[in-house]
């Protein structure tokens, strides 16, 4: 049952990381595509 619980618990952290890495590469290739930092 726990063991289950952390599995499905691990795989949301991976989601979320995978979400977090995806949207800083996207960030990462517009800041290198655009000069200057917009903001």
């Amino acid at each position: 049952m726990a063991e289950s619980a952390g599995v499905e618990l691990s795989d949301e952290v991976a989601a979320l990381l995978a979400e977090d890495v995806c949207y800083r590469l996207r960030e990462a290739t517009q800041a290198t595509q655009v000069p200057g930092i917009p903001g």
